[in-house]
């Protein structure tokens, strides 16, 4: 016999409380925009569960283990001409669905910024973001003014083949503002697989703080994955009330157009 009401089980909860002032979000543009020919560096390496807890608001709880993720892009063409984007993020879950939230983002174009923020609620920073794809290493170097605050390699990589191929690239959630409400845009994209390898990770240089990221740099490496793919970025559809629990009616739907 099935329950009267879904029964919440109170798992670990995020208990960041305070996301300062947030940007005010108003979707524009409901068309699909295709991106080919992306090359990206995923990066992907285990945190204290502390920090993912400090760093997630109420409505998300912490992926097991806990989990951090740099996603590096390297934009040949858009709407807006060529960019590169850095997304670093906290595993998570809202509900039973995978997640990450951003925790910061920088991207190598003003244009590049407009578009990250208009049809996808991700507030990027101008930085140097540059990108190696060579026959042994990818790598990943973000420089925001004279500081370097991440340099990261994979190296050692194999080829992955058949299914293994696709890559689960969980959809970020971006903290904004809307309607008043503070919470989290959800960014919906998609990807078509070309090319897939997956090596050791390796940071040279890792700021924690630059990147939102707690304090600690990281002890255990996950792994990198290079891959190359064209990305279709969907109109957001999803808003979440970051302070109520899953069950509390904190996502709201939205049509695309």
């Amino acid at each position: 016999m099935l329950p009267d009401k879904a029964i919440v089980i109170d798992h670990l909860r995020g208990t960041r409380a305070d996301f300062g002032e947030l940007p005010t979000y108003r979707r524009s543009g409901f068309d699909l925009i295709n991106l080919p020919g992306v090359r990206i560096h995923y990066m992907m390496a285990e945190m204290p569960m502390a920090d993912a807890i400090a760093i997630l608001p109420p409505s998300l709880s912490p992926s097991i283990p806990a989990h951090l993720t740099l996603t590096s892009l390297e934009i040949p063409g858009s709407p807006v001409g060529a960019f590169s984007l850095c997304i670093a993020a906290v595993g998570c879950r809202s509900g039973i669905r995978p997640r990450m939230l951003t925790t910061r983002a920088y991207v190598s174009t003003r244009a590049g910024r407009d578009l990250l923020w208009s049809r996808c609620g991700i507030r990027a920073e101008i930085a140097e973001v540059e990108n190696g794809f060579l026959y042994h290493a990818t790598t990943t170097t973000v420089r925001v003014g004279p500081d370097v605050i991440l340099k990261a390699r994979t190296h050692s990589a194999e080829p992955i083949i058949s299914s293994g191929a696709a890559v689960k690239f969980c959809p970020p959630l971006n903290p904004v503002t809307m309607d008043g409400t503070p919470g989290l845009i959800q960014s919906d994209m998609s990807y078509t697989y070309d090319y897939t390898e997956r090596g050791q990770l390796e940071f040279d240089v890792f700021d924690a703080g630059a990147l939102g990221l707690g304090h600690e740099r990281p002890a255990f490496m996950v792994c990198g994955v290079m891959c190359k793919v064209g990305v279709e970025i969907s109109p957001s559809t999803m808003f979440l009330d970051m302070t109520l629990r899953p069950g509390e009616n904190g996502v709201r739907r939205f049509e695309a157009a």
